[in-house]
């Protein structure tokens, strides 16, 4: 990471890409603060986040447990054209639900339009991290139920 700040600091022309790749790498890395201050450094120098950075960001959020900041990025989010994404969405699941808002994340679990794995494990992992082991068992079953583990199987 060392390196690669390196590189990144010294760069004349970034663009969104370099900048996500750094969020990304640093909350991959678990390094949340520095993920969330590249973050907070790409939207003042004038840049738009993508699906990912937003993505990743989130994360960095959920790391952390800093909720406020997270919803001042779920405001932006709404603001912007994500709001669909299920990357995006599934993340925002993530961070509601283990930032202790559960009821939240599956509110915005069941206001999802197409689920995948990523969001199904969003909000079983959610349950599991809030002390809710049977509610977690019960979203498994219902995954399975509705045919995701099928899809789990196929991408094994």
């Amino acid at each position: 990471m060392v390196s690669a700040r390196n590189v990144f600091d010294k760069m004349r022309d970034r663009n969104v890409v370099s900048w996500t790749a750094m969020i990304s790498r640093y909350v991959k890395g678990a390094c949340y603060e520095d993920g969330l201050m590249v973050f907070l450094g790409m939207r003042q120098a004038g840049f738009r986040a993508n699906q990912f950075g937003y993505g990743s960001a989130l994360r960095a959020c959920t790391g952390l447990r800093c909720f406020d900041v997270g919803k001042q990025g779920q405001g932006c989010i709404a603001k912007g054209r994500f709001d669909e994404n299920l990357f995006v969405q599934s993340a925002l699941v993530d961070f509601h639900s283990k930032c202790g808002k559960i009821e939240d994340g599956r509110c915005l679990f069941e206001e999802m339009s197409v689920r995948d794995l990523v969001s199904w494990n969003a909000m079983i992992g959610g349950y599991a991290v809030q002390g809710f082991a049977d509610d977690s068992l019960r979203m498994f079953h219902l995954m399975m139920k509705e045919g995701e583990c099928l899809n789990l199987w196929l991408n094994f």
